[in-house]
C-alpha cells in the first residue's frame, strides 16, 4: 500500500498517540500455536527455509519466546506487516485472505477488554518478520491499543 506524501507527513508530525487502557493480551494456547503454524508457516518457510520442520519444533520455540511491548517505531522494522490505516481498509484487505479475519470481533475484544492472543513475530539476528497476528496488530494501532507480541527466535542454521 502506498502512502501519499501528505499522509506520511501527517503521521510523522502528528502528536504522540494516546493509548487505551486495554491490558488483556494473553499467551497463545498450544492449540492456537499449532493452528498458527498450520495457517502461516507455509508463508514463512520460503523466506527462512524449513526452520521449524514439525509443529512440535515450532511449539517448543514459541514456548521459549519473549513477550514484548511494540511501539509504532519498532513495528516499522517488522517485515511483511500491512500497516493499514483504518478499519474499513483493513476489513477490505482481510476479506481476501485464505482464512478471512473478523475485524469486528477484534475491535469488540479491545473495546470490552476481552483476552486476545499475542501476535507472533519471528526474529533472526535482530531482523523481525510477522508470522501471525497482522490483523490484530493493525487493529490495535488503529484503535490506540498498545500491542504486545510474542517474539520467537529463529534457529541458527
Amino acid at each position: 500500500m502506498k502512502v501519499s506524501l501528505i499522509e506520511a507527513l501527517k503521521r510523522v508530525t502528528a502528536s504522540p498517540r494516546t493509548y487505551s487502557t486495554y491490558s488483556a493480551w494473553r499467551p497463545l494456547t498450544d492449540a492456537e500455536i499449532k493452528q498458527e503454524y498450520e495457517w502461516e508457516y507455509p508463508k514463512v518457510e520460503p523466506v527462512f527455509g524449513d526452520i521449524f520442520p514439525t509443529v512440535e519444533d515450532f511449539v517448543a520455540a514459541a514456548k521459549k519466546g519473549t513477550v514484548v511491548s511494540l511501539s509504532e517505531a519498532a513495528d516499522q522494522r517488522i517485515a511483511y506487516r500491512s500497516r493499514v490505516g483504518d478499519l474499513e481498509e483493513l476489513k477490505d484487505l482481510v476479506s481476501g485472505y485464505r482464512f478471512p479475519r473478523d475485524v469486528d470481533r477484534i475491535v469488540d475484544g479491545f473495546e470490552n477488554d476481552s483476552p486476545i492472543p499475542y501476535p507472533i513475530v519471528l526474529e533472526k539476528k535482530g531482523r523481525r518478520r510477522i508470522m501471525s497476528g497482522n490483523t490484530r496488530l493493525d487493529t490495535a494501532f488503529i484503535m490506540g491499543v498498545a500491542p504486545k507480541v510474542l517474539v520467537v527466535q529463529v534457529p541458527e542454521g
